[in-house]
């Protein structure tokens, strides 16, 4: 597992990058998400399990942490499951997530490309 882990985070997708003095309160931000431009989710950075300084303190002696990862935690409550009817994304909807004073991050639904080895 560390090791996935690893390879995912040494090849991961980067944004752009923030200090410490531009973003002092990471453990407050609004979280939003989006699918075709409805709001299915909406929480802060406050409810997560641990606090940011906790979850890159303990990444950071897993794998190397570079400026502009993204580390997913996972989700707020609004799972897809849960809701009635269910809300399951499907090939070409667009999935948008946004955190306060960091942005927004958009991605359409393809295809899974299934290969053999």
């Amino acid at each position: 597992m560390k090791l996935v882990m690893y390879q995912y985070a040494e090849r991961g997708y980067r944004l752009g990058a923030m200090t410490a003095d531009e973003l002092p309160d990471p453990g407050n931000l609004e979280v939003k998400l989006w699918v075709n431009d409805r709001e299915l989710q909406r929480s802060n950075t406050r409810e997560l399990v641990y606090d940011v300084p906790t979850l890159v303190a303990f990444l950071s002696e897993i794998f190397s942490l570079e400026p502009g990862d993204i580390v997913a935690t996972g989700t707020p409550g609004g799972l897809a499951k849960f809701r009635t009817p269910p809300t399951f994304m499907e090939v070409g909807d667009v999935c948008t997530v946004e955190i306060e004073k960091l942005g927004r991050l958009s991605n359409r639904i393809a295809a899974e490309e299934v290969t053999s080895f």
